[in-house]
């Protein structure tokens, strides 16, 4: 549960500070991925690309098919 923790928190951060991600979307960025991968490279990725959840939701049918 603390590695969970530590990678929302993280990439929240991350998202926030060097992306220029809205905080909301990057806690939700954050705790989506969390399930299915602690690589914050990833967590860019999508920050790059989603502007809303509804592209957030939709990468992760993409990248993950069995989520």
């Amino acid at each position: 549960m603390i590695f969970i923790a530590g990678f929302v928190m993280i990439t929240e951060c991350i998202l926030v500070n060097r992306e220029n991600v809205e905080p909301i979307l990057a806690k939700y960025i954050a705790n989506t991925l969390s399930s299915h991968t602690r690589d914050v490279r990833e967590a860019i990725h999508f920050g790059r690309l989603a502007r809303n959840e509804k592209d957030v939701n939709e990468l992760l049918h993409l990248k993950f098919p069995k989520a």
